[in-house]
């Protein structure tokens, strides 16, 4: 994780709070609360996503929307050099999540959809994970930005929040989707890339 800005920092005698706009896969705002103790800041507490971070300039952005129980957007808006950032909106009645994993090709994405007993280690070493962020309460507007371009290949967006109702996660009940960045021309994606395996040349005997 990389820390970009600390801002909004508020000091009152030995408490603090800050907010820290971090990047791992993408960008996040938290909030920090400090107590001083010993000479030493401590985290008393974290808030995850209190803020939502800018899109920057130039970037063109992709309206996803999160309702029961779907991932709502255009697959064909995804631009082809992966330089997007999410618009995105809870316009449910339930919290949802949005996680974003790279899957390879020919993943079977009902593997997300097992009962959470069954969601191994395994599988998700299957994956490379891009980012999760929320929960997000009903009517809640966040911007998902990346910290750079997606790479091409296959993308899985995933909610594995519990349904009250059902005591079933989200992604059970339909909350998951993909959409593909596509390699240019004549490039491989990550994945084949992988499954080429180079073949040693025989050596002649004498």
């Amino acid at each position: 994780m990389t820390i970009r800005e600390f801002r909004s920092t508020e000091v009152a005698d030995s408490t603090a709070t800050s907010e820290v706009e971090s990047a791992n896969g993408v960008v996040t705002i938290d909030r920090f609360s400090l107590i001083s103790q010993d000479d030493s800041w401590l985290i008393d507490n974290l808030e995850f996503g209190v803020a939502s971070p800018d899109i920057p300039a130039g970037t063109p952005s992709v309206d996803l929307d999160l309702r029961e129980f779907a991932f709502v957007f255009d697959p064909n808006a995804i631009p082809a050099d992966g330089n997007f950032a999410f618009a995105a909106e809870n316009v449910g009645s339930q919290p949802h999540e949005l996680g974003l994993v790279m899957v390879p090709e020919g993943f079977d994405l009902q593997n997300f959809a097992r009962p959470e007993e069954e969601l191994s280690e395994e599988l998700f070493a299957q994956v490379e994970e891009v980012g999760f962020l929320g929960p997000f309460d009903p009517g809640t507007q966040t911007n998902v930005v990346f910290v750079e371009p997606l790479a091409p290949g296959r993308y899985a967006l995933l909610c594995f929040l519990e349904d009250p109702a059902t005591g079933q996660a989200h992604v059970q009940l339909g909350m998951l989707a993909e959409f593909i960045v596509p390699a240019a021309a004549g490039e491989a994606t990550p994945t084949e890339e992988a499954e080429e395996t180079p073949t040693e040349e025989a050596t002649p005997t004498e």
